[in-house]
């Protein structure tokens, strides 16, 4: 078996996909008898000296603390140039060791910054979609180390109690339909997709007067959000983010993830998993999952998403049609046992020592 570390800017308790993943990722290689060491910059990883070191070049420098104890014979970098820059450094002095890097979030400014030079050190580069390898295909010319990596989810167990007692706590046990988007709320593009959807709400409730849209999410833009959903009065609720989101998204009827940026969201795939109908935006590796025969795409601003949001939700059938060939899409593709596997493939393929 094989000793990897993964270095990330997040890791649990600290909520988001990058975390999630990571997650999800460790469980799936320890299972299949790998050492797995988490050196985290927010969050918990193995150890004190593994355990919220920082960002930037403080974490840089205290990851090779805990690198160094471990001593990986592959290192997978994620989503951030000092992460990177944590593997590099190690890597200077323990040439035998594999070094790759994945890409979530696509970066504003990939090409004028220090990931651009990091990224020919590294053995292996990973995308989460074809769409956001096209995008930054610029950065990485003339390699061939260059693979797919889609984020990876987990059938939840059904829970109807627990997902009830959710409803309840929520005081939306009179509510109807469910509407839900989770993510956070940064990035410009991100969040205008999500203001469309808060706009496109006043038009459901004409339509369904017991409508409610839930949003999971938090960020320096959440003052946006709210300002739109004024107009909603008391149809949208901002819960920020929540450790497990499962119970939330068997509540939803219909999951909203209208985004004009992005890699392939995480959320997307936890809705289908949770069985779900998904309402989504035709955006970044979206369309590679959502074909029209497991969720519904919806192109075009408010009264486009608002249009397509009451034909979902007034057709209860169609729905739950959806909805299983989701489950069955996630079942086919995008759970971790599938995953590992391809992640394996890559820690053995990974060219050793890259200049």
């Amino acid at each position: 078996m094989t000793r990897i570390a993964i270095l990330t800017p997040y890791a649990p308790p600290v909520v988001g996909g990058i975390s999630t993943f990571v997650s999800g990722m460790k469980r799936a290689l320890a299972n299949r008898g790998h050492q797995v060491c988490v050196i985290a910059g927010s969050g918990v990883g193995d150890g004190a000296d593994c355990s919220d070191l920082g960002h930037g070049r403080t974490y840089a420098s205290r990851a090779q603390t805990g690198l160094e104890s471990f001593q990986p014979e592959v290192i997978h970098a994620n989503s951030h140039s000092y992460v990177l820059s944590a593997g590099v450094r190690y890597r200077r002095k323990n040439r035998g060791a594999r070094l790759l890097f994945s890409f979530h979030t696509t970066p504003d400014k990939v090409r004028t910054s220090p990931l651009r030079l990091l990224l020919r050190k590294a053995d292996t580069i990973t995308f989460v979609s074809k769409a956001q390898e096209r995008d930054l295909r610029g950065v990485t010319p003339g390699r061939s180390d260059v693979r797919i990596l889609s984020p990876a989810t987990e059938i939840p167990a059904a829970d109807q109690e627990a997902a009830l007692a959710w409803r309840r706590g929520h005081g939306l046990s009179d509510r109807s339909p469910i509407l839900m988007f989770a993510g956070p709320l940064e990035y410009r593009e991100k969040v205008q997709g999500v203001t469309d959807l808060v706009r496109a709400m006043p038009e459901i409730v004409r339509r369904f007067p017991k409508a409610r849209l839930i949003i999971l999410g938090d960020g320096s833009l959440k003052g946006e959000v709210l300002a739109a959903a004024e107009a909603a009065k008391d149809a949208v609720s901002v819960l920020g983010f929540i450790p497990e989101p499962c119970l939330a998204l068997a509540n939803a009827d219909l999951y909203c993830h209208i985004s004009y940026r992005e890699g392939l969201p995480l959320a997307v795939l936890e809705a289908m998993a949770a069985g779900t109908c998904v309402l989504a935006s035709p955006v970044g590796g979206i369309p590679e999952v959502i074909d029209g025969s497991n969720g519904v795409l919806v192109d075009g601003g408010s009264p486009a998403i608002a249009r397509a949001a009451i034909e979902l939700c007034a057709d209860p059938a169609r729905r739950q049609r959806l909805a299983k060939e989701g489950l069955a899409t996630i079942r086919r593709a995008y759970t971790w046992d599938r995953r590992v596997v391809e992640l394996e493939k890559m820690y053995s393929q990974s060219s050793r020592g890259a200049a």
